[in-house]
């Protein structure tokens, strides 16, 4: 089976390859492009929502730390004007940043445009990918054979922006 890298679960998968890869300290590249449907779909639908649901629970105890600890220890007033001041400068500086990424937007969705109607001019027909749902489908029938077919993930060409 062949996947095409612009779909959507394939993206997922890529994406999810590298949360497992970091949560396991591999060294591993972040571009498989020869992979079984059984690894596919366990990093895809099991080890990385649970590694994010990890991280949802780590950084919410981190604030409730930063947040309720403090307050106990020296007040609600001391700590509401020190914090009000910490995010009111990382606020100013974010918002230096953002206008300047806005910009360098703007100028790249232009080119991207550009690109894209001249690349829509050459290709004529792309073929369709199987849904996620089909795959699902090949991965229970896998399961009933005992089996995990190879799968192949076509890579195009990425965007790049200058």
């Amino acid at each position: 089976m062949t996947l095409d890298d612009r779909q959507w679960y394939v993206r997922w998968f890529l994406w999810s390859l590298g949360i497992y890869d970091a949560f396991r300290d591999r060294d591993t590249a972040s571009w498989i492009k020869h992979t079984n449907l059984c690894f596919f779909l366990r990093v895809t639908l099991v080890y990385a929502p649970l590694i994010l649901t990890l991280h949802v629970i780590l950084y919410g105890l981190l604030i409730a730390v930063f947040t309720v600890l403090p307050m106990t220890l020296f007040g609600g007033s001391a700590y509401s004007l020190t914090a009000g001041g910490i995010v009111g400068v990382v606020l100013f500086i974010w918002g230096i940043k953002a206008a300047g990424n806005r910009v360098n937007e703007w100028q790249y969705q232009r080119r991207l445009r550009r690109w894209r109607a001249e690349r829509e001019k050459a290709e004529a027909h792309v073929p369709t990918a199987p849904t996620f749902f089909e795959i699902l489908g090949e991965w229970f029938a896998a399961q009933k054979q005992k089996v995990c077919p190879s799968i192949m993930i076509e890579r195009h060409e990425q965007e790049v922006r200058s």
